[in-house]
């Protein structure tokens, strides 16, 4: 299965970017910007495992409660990247000054 390449994220659940077993090993940049008009995020993206309902039992973290101003990008590049198909990969988006906090990555 393809990779899905962008992503709009919303709202402080745990989002799967990319399902374990879908080639998670092939992507090699990872472009989040914190898309708000007003306030900043925080964001925590890693590795790990996500059952429907739950949050995850197993997390290996690339960024862990990264700040980000409005309108500000980090890009994850290799060799930070390194990730088997036995595992998800995973963003959680964190409120700061607003209600809803929203995101877009993009996954290369």
């Amino acid at each position: 299965m393809p990779l899905p390449s962008y992503h709009n994220v919303s709202d402080e659940a745990a989002v799967i970017l990319v399902r374990q077993g879908d080639e998670i090993g092939k992507v090699s940049n990872i472009a989040i910007t914190n898309t708000l008009a007003t306030g900043s995020i925080m964001v925590d993206l890693y590795i790990g495992h996500l059952a429907t309902g739950e949050t995850s039992r197993t997390a290996y973290y690339i960024i862990k409660q990264k700040f980000l101003h409005i309108g500000e990008t980090i890009i994850l590049q290799t060799p930070i990247l390194n990730f088997t198909k036995n595992n998800s990969l995973i963003i959680q988006l964190s409120s700061v000054q607003v209600a809803d906090p929203t995101a877009d990555v993009l996954l290369k």
